[in-house]
C-alpha cells in the first residue's frame, strides 16, 4: 500500500528478534528511554514541507476523547486536533526519509497507548511500530523487527495485545507483557487492510484480495469468510453491540455486513447514487453507518441505514475523496485524500479543522506550465486551474484569475516522441514532457526528471522527491522547470540536471525559495512553510526546524537570486558562500538545538511580584492581564535545556515582533537553566515570543509564545518624536568622499523637518545630527546611548543614516567618518588590487575593522523603549567601491535591509540603490539631496498625504517612496527600487501640519 504516485516500497526480511522498548512501562525486561536524544538513525536531515496541515492522503482518523482527534497520513506525520479550534494541536514525527519512508498507514489506541505504523523504518532495514503515551502523545515504546510495511493495527479491549497487519505478509499478534508473538500467519491474501478484536481472543482481519478472516487466538484456528471477487474489501468496523461487522468496498457502491456469530453475510447497495465508499464508521447507536468516499462531483459523506442502505443524510466535503472517518460523541471526524481534516455533526454544515495549503499540480495537463523567456516567472495552476504567478526575479507571488499573458507556452511532446523514450523503470510512467531545441525532451515521471536525446535515451536522470506533474524549459534554454507532487517547483540546469533553486507557494500566496546550499528567501511568514526533518533514534521523535530558525546564517535573498540566474559568476559566489556558511544538514546532524519552555509569568507592581501564571506543558500560553494584576511590567522565567548537555547561546525576546534586550538572570537548575527577566509591556494585546540559540548562535529553539490580553497601563504620557540623523559626505580619506555635502545635508534636513515646531503631531520634539567629521564611530555610539536613555514606550523614534554602507556575510555595516583611516583600515588598504581603487574584499575588511555593524545597531534598537522606531537608510551598499554589477548590488542591498528588519523587528525604509544617485537638479550645490531622500522629504512635505487630512503616516510615506523613486530613476539607466520592511502597524503619524488632535499613534 503506497500513497498515490510514490515508488513501490522495498520490503525487508524479518529480523530474528522482536524488541519492545518503553518509558515507564511495567513489562519484564524493558529498559527506560534515554533522557537525551540518541544519535541519528536513518536518513540524514532533509527538506520537507510543513504548512500546519496534512499535505497528503489521510489514512486513518480516530477520536481519543471528546475533545481530541488523531490522524495519520502518507505525509509521515501523526497530528492531534482539537474540535472547535482550527489548526493542529501537536505534530508527531518519526524516522522518515525524503520520499515515502515513514509514511503512516495505520494507528490504534488503547486506554494507555497509541500505536503508529506504516513504512516506518522500511528503508533502514527494520520495520517497526511506535508507541505513544495516549495522554501526552510522547514516545512510550517501540515494537521492532517486523517483516513488512504495516497496513493495520488493533489493540485488544484490555490493551494487553497488539495485532499488526502487513502489506503482503499476513498478521501477527503480540503480547505487550513480554513482546512475544501470540499469533503469526502469512496467508498471502493481499494487503491486510483492517483489523478488529471481538472480545479478547478473537481477531478479525480484512484481506484485500480474499475477504474476512477470523482468528481464534486460544485455539489457533482461523476461518476465511469469502466475499465476491469484485467486492474488494477495504475497511471494517464492529458494531457497538459487538454482533455485526460492516465492511466497505473499493469497487462497488455497496457495503457488506457479516454476523460475528454465524458468519452469514449480505451485500447492501448504498442509496443516494453511485460512488465509491472505501471508509466507514458506525453511528453511536448502531442504527446507521457513515460512509466516506467520492462520486462524480467530489468528496461525500453519506449516512445510511445499517439495515438496508437507505440514504438518511448526505453532505459534500470538497473536490477530494473522503479517505477516513470516525464517529464520536462530538460528531463524525473525517480526513481526505488531499490532507484536509473536518468535522460533521449530522444536520449541520461541515466544520473544517484544516485544509491543505499546498497547490495541487496533479491536473497540470489541463493548465500546462508557462514561463518567461529567462525562466524567472512561472504561471502555476491548482487542480488544473490558473492560480498564481510566481515571479522569483521580483520576489513576489500574485493571484491569477485567468490564463497568464506575456509568458511563453511550452511545446508539448507528441505521443510519438514519448513513445521513443528508453530506459524507464518498470513502474515508471510519463506524466508530462516538453520539447527542447526540437529534438530533446524534458520528461517528468512519477519517479524522475529526465532529459532525453533524439534517440529517446536519457542524457541525465534525477530522482524527484515527488511525482513530476508538469515541466517546461525557459526560452533561453538554460533552465528546466518542474512542478512536483509535493507542491514544490524546481529550477534545474538544463546541461546537467542539477537543481539550482526550489520554491514552494502556499494556497494563501505565502512563498519560500531555497538553494541546495541552504540559503533561502521568503515572504512574510513564508520561512515556516519549509524546514529540515532531523531523524533521531527510532523510538524518539524526529526534530523539525523551519527555515526561520536558521535565518541568522541562511536568510540571503541575494544568494537566492544568484541561484535563479545561474551564470558562472553567480554559481561561484553561491558556492563560496556555501563553503563559508557550511551545509545546514551538517549543522543539524550534530547536537540538536536547545529546548525552551515557560516556567511562569508574573505581574510586577512597584517592583514587587503580584500574581503569577504557571507555564503549561505545550502550545502557546494565553493569559488575561487582570490575572497578573500588574501596572505594566511582567516578570518572566523560562526553562532552557540543552539536549546534549552542552552549552547554550543567547535568549531572544520579542514583544509584538520587536526585539528586546532585557537583563537576563541565569540560574542553574536540575534540568537545564532558568532564565529570568523583566519587561515593560505596551498597552493593548501583547504577544511575547522567546527562543534560545545553540552555542554557535546559528540554530534557534522552537519559540515559546505568551499572549497577554488587554494590558492596562495607567502611566501613559504624551508621545514625543525623537530623531537621530547621521550623514557623511566628506570622509577622513578623500577616496571615500561622496557628492559634496549631499549626505550631510540630507541628514540635517530630515532631522529639521521631523523635529520642527511646525510638526503638530507631537508636543515634544528632539533631534541630534552628526555630520561628516562629527560622525565618528564613538560619537554615533554615544548618540545611540543617549537616545536609548531618553526614549519612552509611546515615543516615535526616527533614525536616519546616509553615507557609505557595506555588508559582511549578508549583514549591514555603516561607514563612520574615520573608515579606512585607522590602523585597521590602513592594513586593509595595503591589500588593494592593481588598478582597483577599492575592491570588494578591501571594502569588507575596512568595514570589519572600523564599521558600525548590524549587531550593534540591532542591539541599540532592541534597547529602545519606544515601540515605534523607524530606521531610514540612504547608503550605498555592497561597498560602493567594488566590481559588482547593478543587479547584484540591488540584490545585496535588499538582502541586508530585510536581514536588519528581521533581526530587530523594527520598521526599515532603505534606498536599496546600487550607486549614490543624487538629485540631478541640485547635485553639487551642497544643498542637494539624493533621489531617495528627496522623495522622503517630499513625502513629509505633504505629497504623501493622499487622504488630505494634514498628516503623513509611515504607511503613506512608504507608499509614496515606493512609487516615486523608481519613476524618477527609470530614465537614468539604473532604476532604483526602495526596500521597505514593516513589522507591526505602520499607520502612525510621522508629521502633521494641520487639523486633528496631537497623537502620533494613528489616524
Amino acid at each position: 500500500m503506497t500513497g498515490p504516485g510514490l515508488r513501490p516500497p522495498t520490503w525487508w526480511r524479518a529480523l530474528a528478534a522482536v524488541l519492545i522498548v518503553g518509558a515507564g512501562l511495567s513489562w519484564p525486561g524493558v529498559r527506560a528511554l534515554a533522557q537525551t536524544p540518541s544519535p541519528q538513525n536513518g536518513p540524514p536531515p532533509f527538506v520537507r514541507v510543513e504548512t500546519g496541515a496534512h499535505e497528503a492522503f489521510v489514512n486513518r482518523i480516530a477520536w481519543l476523547d471528546r475533545n481530541r482527534l488523531l490522524s495519520v497520513s502518507d505525509d509521515q506525520t501523526a497530528r492531534f486536533w482539537t474540535p472547535g479550534r482550527q489548526g493542529v494541536a501537536r505534530v508527531v514525527r518519526g524516522l522518515a526519509g525524503p520520499q515515502d519512508q515513514g509514511a503512516l498507514y495505520a494507528m490504534a489506541a488503547s486506554d494507555k497507548y497509541i500505536a503508529l505504523g506504516g513504512r516506518a523504518g522500511a528503508d533502514a532495514g527494520d520495520v517497526f511500530v511506535r508507541l505513544l503515551d495516549r495522554r501526552t502523545g510522547k514516545p512510550a515504546g517501540l515494537l521492532s523487527g517486523l517483516p513488512d510495511a504495516v497496513s493495520a493495527l488493533a489493540f485488544s479491549p484490555d490493551g494487553g495485545k497488539l495485532a499488526v497487519g502487513f502489506n503482503q505478509r499476513g498478521v501477527r499478534v503480540y503480547a505487550l507483557g513480554d513482546g512475544r508473538p501470540r499469533l503469526e500467519r502469512d496467508t498471502r491474501g493481499g494487503t491486510v487492510s483492517d483489523l478488529a478484536f471481538v472480545g479478547g481472543e478473537v481477531l478479525i482481519a480484512i484481506e484485500s484480495e480474499r475477504g474476512v478472516r477470523r482468528y481464534d487466538l486460544t485455539s489457533g484456528e482461523d476461518r476465511l469468510w469469502a466475499l465476491p471477487a469484485d467486492f474488494r474489501p477495504w475497511r471494517a468496523e464492529v458494531s457497538p453491540d459487538g454482533g455485526e461487522l460492516a465492511i466497505t468496498s473499493r469497487a462497488r457502491s455497496a457495503f457488506a455486513t457479516m454476523s460475528l456469530t454465524d458468519g452469514t453475510s449480505r451485500i447492501v447497495p448504498v442509496g443516494g447514487g453511485a460512488g465509491a465508499w472505501p471508509t466507514l464508521a458506525w453511528s453511536m447507536d448502531g442504527a446507521s453507518l457513515v460512509l466516506g468516499g467520492r462520486d462524480a462531483q467530489g468528496g461525500v459523506l453519506r449516512r445510511v441505514s445499517a439495515a438496508n442502505g437507505t440514504l438518511i443524510e448526505e453532505i459534500r466535503t470538497s473536490d477530494s475523496a473522503v479517505t477516513a472517518v470516525a464517529s464520536g460523541p462530538a460528531g463524525v471526524a473525517y480526513g481526505e485524500a488531499d490532507g484536509a481534516i473536518g468535522l460533521w455533526r449530522p444536520g449541520r454544515p461541515i466544520e473544517p479543522l484544516s485544509s491543505p495549503a499546498k497547490l495541487s499540480f496533479r491536473a497540470a495537463g489541463s493548465a500546462p506550465l508557462s514561463v518567461s523567456s529567462d525562466g524567472t516567472k512561472v504561471a502555476l495552476s491548482n487542480k488544473g486551474r490558473p492560480f498564481a504567478l510566481l515571479d522569483m526575479g521580483g520576489r513576489r507571488v500574485t493571484a491569477l484569475t485567468g490564463p497568464p499573458s506575456g509568458l511563453a507556452q511550452r511545446t508539448a511532446a507528441a505521443p510519438a516522441q514519448i513513445a521513443r523514450l528508453r530506459g524507464l523503470e518498470p513502474d515508471e510512467k510519463v506524466l508530462d514532457a516538453a520539447v527542447l531545441d526540437g529534438d530533446r525532451l524534458l520528461v517528468g515521471t512519477n519517479f524522475h526528471l529526465r532529459l532525453a536525446g533524439p534517440d529517446g535515451r536519457s542524457l541525465w536522470t534525477k530522482a524527484a522527491s515527488a511525482p513530476v506533474w508538469a515541466v517546461a524549459v525557459s526560452g533561453d534554454g538554460r533552465s528546466a522547470i518542474a512542478a512536483l507532487g509535493d507542491g514544490v517547483v524546481i529550477w534545474s540546469d538544463v546541461r546537467t540536471g542539477e537543481v539550482r533553486l526550489s520554491a514552494f507557494v502556499a494556497s494563501d500566496l505565502r512563498w519560500v525559495a531555497w538553494t541546495p546550499q541552504g540559503f533561502f528567501d521568503r515572504s512574510t511568514d513564508g520561512g515556516r512553510l519549509i524546514g529540515y526533518q532531523v531523524n533521531r533514534a527510532p523510538r524518539e521523535e524526529a526534530d523539525f526546524l523551519d527555515l526561520d530558525r536558521m535565518s541568522r546564517v541562511y536568510f540571503r535573498s541575494d544568494l537566492v537570486q544568484d541561484a535563479l540566474r545561474g551564470a558562472s559568476a553567480d554559481v561561484q559566489r553561491l558556492a563560496d558562500a556555501g563553503r563559508r556558511a557550511g551545509r545546514p544538514e551538517d549543522r543539524l546532524a550534530g547536537a540538536p538545538p536547545p529546548d525552551l519552555s515557560l516556567e511562569r509569568i508574573c505581574g510586577v507592581d512597584a517592583g514587587k511580584i503580584t500574581a503569577c501564571f504557571e507555564g503549561q506543558e505545550s502550545g502557546p500560553t494565553a493569559v488575561a492581564w487582570n490575572r497578573l494584576v500588574s501596572s505594566g511590567q511582567v516578570d518572566v522565567t523560562l526553562r532552557a535545556r540543552s539536549r546534549d548537555g552542552g552549552a547554550m547561546g543567547a535568549t531572544s525576546v520579542r514583544v509584538n515582533g520587536v526585539a528586546q534586550a532585557p537583563k537576563i538572570i541565569v540560574q542553574t537548575a536540575p534540568d537545564g537553566e532558568l532564565r529570568r527577566f523583566r519587561l515593560d509591556l505596551p498597552a493593548g494585546d501583547v504577544r511575547l515570543e522567546m527562543s534560545v540559540a545553540d552555542a554557535t548562535g546559528a540554530l534557534q529553539s522552537a519559540s515559546t509564545v505568551i499572549t497577554v490580553a488587554d494590558v492596562q497601563r495607567g502611566d501613559r504620557r504624551p508621545a514625543a518624536i525623537r530623531v537621530l540623523a547621521v550623514g557623511v559626505s566628506d570622509y577622513a580619506l578623500a577616496e571615500f568622499d561622496l557628492e559634496r555635502g549631499v549626505a550631510s545635508n540630507d541628514a540635517a534636513t530630515v532631522a529639521s523637518r521631523l523635529s520642527d515646531v511646525a510638526n503638530l503631531a507631537y508636543l515634544e520634539r528632539s533631534s541630534a545630527v552628526l555630520k561628516d567629521d562629527q560622525a565618528t564611530g564613538s560619537n554615533i555610539r554615544a548618540a545611540f546611548e543617549k537616545l536609548v536613555s531618553e526614549s519612552q514606550t509611546d515615543d516615535v523614534v526616527i533614525i536616519y543614516l546616509a553615507g557609505h554602507g557595506g555588508q559582511i556575510a549578508g549583514d549591514y555595516v555603516f561607514a563612520p567618518y574615520e573608515i579606512g583611516a585607522t590602523q585597521g583600515g590602513a592594513a586593509a588598504l595595503r591589500r588593494l588590487e592593481e588598478r582597483q581603487i577599492f575592491s570588494d574584499q578591501v571594502g569588507e575588511a575596512m568595514m570589519a575593522a572600523d564599521g558600525f555593524k548590524q549587531a550593534e545597531l540591532a542591539d541599540y534598537l532592541a534597547r529602545l523603549k519606544a515601540r515605534r522606531a523607524v530606521l531610514v537608510l540612504d547608503t550605498c551598499f555592497s561597498g560602493s567601491f567594488g566590481r559588482e554589477g547593478l543587479t547584484r548590488r540591488r540584490d545585496i542591498s535588499t538582502a541586508m535591509t530585510e536581514r536588519l528588519a528581521q533581526s530587530s523587528g523594527r520598521y526599515v525604509v532603505a534606498a536599496a540603490r546600487a550607486f549614490a544617485i543624487d538629485n540631478p537638479e541640485t547635485a553639487g550645490s551642497q544643498t542637494g539631496h539624493t533621489t531617495f531622500t528627496g522623495s522622503v522629504l517630499r513625502a513629509l512635505g505633504g505629497e504623501a498625504d493622499r487622504d488630505r487630512d494634514g498628516a503623513v503616516t509611515l504607511s503613506e510615506l512608504a507608499d509614496y517612496v515606493r512609487e516615486d523613486v523608481p519613476r524618477r530613476t527609470a530614465g537614468l539607466g539604473m532604476e532604483q527600487t526602495p526596500v521597505i520592511d514593516f513589522v507591526g502597524n505602520p499607520y502612525f503619524n510621522l508629521i502633521q501640519s494641520r487639523g486633528g488632535a496631537r497623537q502620533g499613534g494613528g489616524k
